[in-house]
């Protein structure tokens, strides 16, 4: 557990300790507080549980709406791009709940890096993996790495339904991200990639799910 109070602080602020709580996990050297922030600031949402239930949409929809009010008011995007990375978003989101066995978290917050805005999204979960996902309809990825697993994934259309819609979502993303000069970081396994004008791979240690990283900076419209 982190000793800057500024940490511990931001951690209680995004919702971690209370997402621990919810999970089972016990955080006896920090209890966390009711702070008095709004929970409708106009520059972040904080940890949003995705999981399984008749609320999916619901959740889903909170979501989105706070990073269009984030993307919009800003960062200046346009209307056609923040409905194209709501649209991958969605599937995104919708991946966490038919790969993960548990559930997964979200989350959504602005930044100012060297006099430049830019947003941050993350969703994130501890299910089954890329490449445990795609193996039932790329048996070749049996005998790859997750970083190759990764690569395909990102391709158009690569999915383990048979759905012609599905598969769009890390596509888009990543077509989105190379558009507006930003960067896409996926963590699933033993690997990291990082996409921005092309994938950079490296080794890391295994995490069980997949992570989601999307920075963009101010947009031109």
């Amino acid at each position: 557990m982190p000793r800057s109070a500024d940490v511990l602080s931001y951690m209680d602020r995004m919702g971690f300790f209370r997402r621990m709580v919810e999970e089972g996990v016990a955080c006896s050297s920090r209890s966390f507080t009711e702070w008095s922030h709004s929970r409708n600031s106009p520059a972040l949402l904080e940890l949003t549980r995705i999981q399984a239930d008749d609320e999916i949409s619901v959740i889903i929809s909170t979501i989105l709406d706070r990073m269009q009010q984030i993307l919009e008011s800003q960062l200046g995007y346009s209307t056609r791009v923040i409905s194209d990375l709501a649209t991958a978003l969605t599937e995104a989101c919708r991946n966490v709940v038919d790969h993960s066995s548990g559930t997964g978290v979200a989350a959504v917050q602005t930044y100012v890096r060297s006099g430049t805005r830019e947003v941050r999204i993350s969703v994130s979960d501890c299910g089954d993996g890329i490449r445990s996902t795609l193996v039932e309809q790329y048996p070749e990825l049996a005998r790859a790495g997750d970083a190759e697993a990764i690569v395909m994934a990102l391709r158009k259309r690569r999915s383990r339904f048979r759905d012609h819609d599905r598969g769009l979502g890390l596509y888009r993303i990543k077509q989105i991200v190379r558009e507006h000069s930003g960067v896409l970081h996926i963590r699933s396994g033993e690997a990291s990639i990082a996409v921005s004008a092309s994938p950079a791979a490296r080794s890391v240690s295994y995490f069980p799910g997949t992570h989601l990283h999307i920075i963009l900076p101010a947009g031109d419209g």
